[in-house]
C-alpha cells in the first residue's frame, strides 16, 4: 500500500526482478511526462518510463489540493497504482496495488490512517489468465496435454477466467475479522473489462458511503470505493 497526503511528493524506486518489462502507473496523484508509466507509440521523446528485467527506475509523482479529498469525502480516497507497460497482460499477472490520497495531517507516524481500527483493501476483479505474461508458463508447469486442450478451446480459456477477490477464489480469502465498535476502512478497487461490474455486499453491517448509509458498494473497471463501517451485529 502506498499512501500519501496532500502536499507530498511520492517517489518510488522500482527494481523489476521478473522477466518482462513493468511499470508503475498512478491514479489520482500528478505526474510528469517523464514518470508516466503507460507507453505511447506516437513518437515521443519520453514513450514511457518502463523498467527493463533487473534494472532500476524511479518514479516522482505529487499530491496537489485538487487531487485531495474535499470535506465532503472521507479523511483518506481510494486509488490504484498498476503497471502499463503492457496494461492487459500486466494487470491481468497480478501486477495492481492500492494507493491512498489523504487530508494532510490524517496519517500517523507509521503511516496509518488516524482514528482508523482496521483496514480491509480489496480488489474485485476477473483475473484472465489467458492474457496473463504466465499462461504458458503455468500450463508447462501443470503439465497439460495441448492435444486435448484442443478439443475444447473455448471450455479451457473459460476456466481460466478467475473471479477472484485480491487473488482469492472459491472463499479462500483470508478471514477479515474485526471487533464490535471498530473504525473500519473498506478500501475497494474495480479492475478488468465489460464483465466487471461487481456488487459488494456488506451483510450483517452498514457502511457510510457518499453521504450515505448502505449495505452496498458497487464496482466498475477503474472504479474505487472507500466506506466507513461500524460493525454493530456480531457474527
Amino acid at each position: 500500500v502506498i499512501r500519501a497526503e496532500v502536499g507530498d511528493t511520492i517517489q518510488v524506486v522500482f527494481y523489476n526482478r521478473a522477466s518482462q518489462p513493468f511499470s508503475m502507473q498512478p491514479h489520482g496523484v500528478f505526474y510528469e511526462k517523464d514518470y508516466e508509466g503507460t507507453v505511447y507509440n506516437d513518437g515521443s521523446s519520453h514513450p514511457g518510463l518502463v523498467a527493463k528485467p533487473f534494472e532500476k527506475v524511479t518514479y516522482r509523482w505529487t499530491v496537489p489540493p485538487h487531487a485531495g479529498p474535499t470535506a465532503q469525502d472521507p479523511a483518506c480516497l481510494t486509488w490504484m497504482y498498476f503497471s502499463a507497460a503492457d496494461p492487459i497482460k500486466d494487470t491481468n499477472s497480478g501486477l495492481v496495488g492500492p494507493l491512498l490520497v489523504c487530508r494532510a495531517g490524517a496519517l500517523g507516524a507509521d503511516g496509518k490512517q488516524k482514528g482508523v481500527d482496521k483496514e480491509f483493501f480489496l480488489l474485485f476483479t476477473v483475473l484472465d489468465e489467458n492474457k496473463s505474461w504466465y499462461s504458458n508458463a503455468n500450463q508447462a508447469a501443470a503439465m497439460l496435454d495441448f492435444r486435448l486442450l484442443s478439443e475444447d478451446i473455448e471450455g479451457f480459456q473459460d476456466s481460466n477466467r478467475m473471479h477472484a477477490i485480491n487473488g482469492f477464489l472459491f472463499s479462500n480469502l483470508p478471514r477479515l475479522d474485526m471487533c464490535k465498535g471498530d473504525t473500519v476502512a473498506w478500501h475497494l478497487l474495480g479492475l478488468g473489462t465489460e464483465t466487471d461490474v461487481h456488487g459488494v455486499m456488506f451483510q450483517g453491517n452498514t457502511v457510510q458511503l457518499q453521504g450515505m448509509r448502505k449495505g452496498a458498494a458497487m464496482l466498475f473497471p477503474h472504479t474505487f470505493v472507500m466506506a466507513i463501517m461500524k460493525p454493530d451485529n456480531l457474527g
